[in-house]
């Protein structure tokens, strides 16, 4: 774990805040030495503020804030604490919507698997509260797509991802999610459900499916409501897809989501699935790195893990950037940097770039609502797409 002073040639005042913050919450830093730093930092308390929010950690903070008596200005404070509860009612919205949805689809006798969000939350974190999340996710069999699908389109939901009939079995083919929107609740509240039946896109290259995770699905209770989640090494790996592999350590959350696993279940994890899996598709330097990150940032490492990949410039400053790096790039050849980074072998990097080049040729749903035409011209899309591309490039139409 890195030092006070190796924080202080890496990171600005607010950011190592967030760090100590943190760190606080997993045992690894002591009240008193944060206090010390407010003391003795020229804080900008607007910064640090922007950075909780920007980075989805307000509540995740707030949580400690609110029992110790840091010397935090009152009006930025009171605004922690207003975006926590805030976001405290987003996750009750949440976790309404994903029990009706898991009561009704085992009625249905469809098994999904639900990875972050709330059903995370509950397991992992030390209060429901205290993660913040935007969606519902839900790993599905690609067989159940279809009957999941007419299941939202029953009951409403507003398709944010959607395809036509006819298009269905090209877009399970080529890509992973449908999205679809809840009604908004009393409060106005509403969220977006994502429906995959693929971890990563095919330009991050190949993962674990559905059937690999599904046998080891676990039944539990959280405040009476009953829940599923993954068996910890499969919860890291399936969670780790996203955290790891797909937005590479991009948001400060990503890493306190892995650390409250590991801490919580670091001693039940097991190396060799673990490697094993993430060798197979090429991933595990990517994954390692980020893994290391995690213990230099906040102290956390799975026990007994022999872990030989140090992380890189690219995973230490991601995590805590202000803004955020996703949503200052492009997806281009930086939505895959974190693996370049990682990658060492001229040849598997140009694969990996030639993966995005191909995607980028795809025809997706904005090139099917565009075109508006039948499946049988499907063909003709791809032969129009290149010259779509090329306008949206010179336009700066992002659609």
């Amino acid at each position: 774990m890195f030092t006070l002073d190796q924080l202080k040639e890496r990171y600005n005042h607010e950011q190592i805040l967030v760090i100590l913050c943190s760190r606080y919450q997993f045992g690894t830093e002591t009240a008193e030495n944060i206090e010390q730093f407010i003391q003795r930092a020229d804080m900008d308390w607007e910064l640090f503020y922007k950075l909780l929010k920007s980075h989805s950690i307000s509540s995740f903070v707030y949580h400690l804030i609110s029992k110790l008596p840091l010397s935090i200005p009152d009006a930025y404070r009171t605004m922690i604490k207003q975006e926590a509860i805030r976001r405290s009612m987003i996750n009750m919205h949440h976790m309404t919507q994903l029990v009706a949805i898991l009561r009704d689809f085992e009625a249905l006798d469809i098994k999904v698997i639900p990875y972050k969000g709330v059903s995370f939350a509950a397991a992992y974190y030390p209060a429901l509260g205290t993660r913040e999340g935007s969606d519902i996710d839900l790993l599905v069999n690609k067989d159940d797509v279809k009957k999941i699908r007419n299941y939202f389109q029953g009951k409403r939901f507003e398709a944010k991802t959607d395809v036509p009939d006819g298009f269905l079995n090209y877009f399970l083919f080529f890509f992973k999610e449908l999205v679809f929107k809840t009604p908004k609740d009393s409060l106005q509240i509403n969220c977006s459900i994502e429906v995959q039946w693929k971890l990563l896109d095919r330009y991050h290259g190949d993962f674990e499916h559905y059937s690999f995770f599904a046998p080891h699905l676990q039944r539990y209770l959280y405040e009476g409501r009953e829940l599923c989640k993954l068996s910890p090494t499969y919860e890291l790996l399936c969670v780790g897809s996203n955290h790891l592999i797909k937005d590479h350590l991009y948001s400060f959350k990503y890493l306190i989501d892995l650390a409250c696993l590991i801490h919580r279940n670091g001693k039940d994890i097991d190396h060799k699935l673990l490697s094993d899996s993430l060798e197979k598709f090429g991933h595990r330097g990517l994954f390692y790195g980020g893994l290391n990150a995690i213990d230099q940032l906040l102290g956390i490492r799975i026990d007994g893990l022999a872990n030989e990949v140090a992380a890189k410039g690219f995973s230490l400053n991601s995590p805590i950037a202000f803004p955020l790096i996703k949503k200052t790039e492009n997806l281009g050849f930086n939505g895959i940097r974190g693996a370049l980074t990682y990658d060492d072998k001229i040849f598997s990097r140009l694969k990996r770039k030639m993966r995005i080049l191909a995607y980028l040729l795809i025809p997706n749903t904005n090139d099917i609502k565009v075109f508006r035409l039948p499946v049988y011209l499907l063909p003709v899309m791809f032969l129009l797409k290149p010259f779509r591309l090329t306008y949206n490039l010179i336009t700066g139409n992002k659609r």
